[in-house]
């Protein structure tokens, strides 16, 4: 045999020795860690302390799955209860009524059903068979009416109240002062947000697209209120700089928004809890510039004006 092959052979013992012991070597480590086993006591044959059988949960009659010898899923057979039917005397399977309506057939004509049918004038109401249909002379107060008979639809507009949360009548608040009861100045109480909101705030404002579109000099702040009944609460305020939150500024804008939204962030934008503030009312914002100076200023950021409300 020449000397190359017996360096080759030689190689490859050594190669194939320290295969072996790699492998004895992870197998007996497992085995002392009662990590592997096979063919022991138990039934399943486990590999890194997690079993490698099929674990199939058992089958039941609420396990949403056609299975056992259900007619439908979860329903008849001689297991489960019997399947809701169009005849089986129950209101179910998103019928409207007692085996009609949904899946059934549609169900009689009735004063319930949001239809203008039977000799009804008006949908479920007039005619022989539904209740009177309501008016701006029935002395009721219905059909979206501010008061009886008047407001909402009707044309003769309702008187003004201590309680129709408008301030008229020499109020000097809403539906308080003047003839009403007197209005109550509520404290004001400063505190802060939690760490978690104020944290929640932070990365909204740092990850928000308008930030980069500051101007060098340009200083918006947030400030975060909301008002328990007999109180005014006033929580933090951020100033918001160019790419960054400022520890001190005199801004030029000032957003106050309630701060119940902040709970909706990170999974919406700040812009998004900003707009849907505005939209429910729970938002204002001032400024010491004027509209015109404002927008100036503010030009590289016009795309934002909605999100501001400038």
């Amino acid at each position: 045999m020449g000397k190359s092959k017996r360096a080759k052979l030689k190689k490859y013992l050594i190669l194939s020795t320290i295969l072996i012991i790699l492998v004895l070597s992870i197998f007996f480590f497992l085995k002392e860690s009662n990590s592997f086993s096979i063919f022991d006591n138990s039934s399943s044959t486990k590999l890194f302390g997690k079993s490698s059988a099929s674990q199939i949960p058992a089958e039941t009659c609420n396990d949403g799955i056609l299975n056992q010898d259900e007619e439908k899923v979860d329903c008849g057979g001689t297991i489960c209860g019997p399947c809701p039917t169009c005849y089986d005397g129950i209101q179910n399977q998103g019928e409207r009524h007692i085996d009609c309506g949904g899946p059934c057939e549609a169900c009689p004509p009735d004063c319930y059903d949001g239809i203008l049918n039977q000799d009804e004038e008006k949908v479920d109401c007039g005619g022989t068979i539904c209740g009177p249909c309501p008016t701006c002379n029935d002395g009721i107060q219905n059909q979206g009416e501010g008061g009886i008979d008047c407001g909402g639809p009707c044309p003769i507009a309702c008187p003004p109240t201590c309680h129709d949360r408008i301030q008229n009548q020499g109020e000097e608040g809403i539906d308080c002062g003047g003839p009403c009861s007197a209005c109550v100045i509520a404290p004001v109480i400063l505190t802060s947000l939690t760490p978690e909101e104020a944290a929640k705030v932070k990365n909204a404002i740092l990850s928000s697209e308008f930030i980069s579109a500051m101007p060098n000099n340009g200083v918006i702040s947030i400030q975060f209120y909301y008002f328990p009944v007999g109180e005014r609460v006033w929580l933090d305020t951020f100033l918001i700089g160019k790419n960054q939150i400022l520890t001190s500024g005199n801004p030029d804008m000032n957003v106050i928004i309630h701060s119940k939204y902040i709970s909706e962030l990170p999974s919406s934008s700040l812009c998004d809890i900003i707009q849907k503030a505005r939209t429910n009312g729970d938002f204002a914002y001032d400024t010491q510039l004027g509209d015109a100076k404002l927008l100036l200023k503010y030009s590289g950021m016009i795309k934002y004006r909605d999100c501001f409300g400038f």
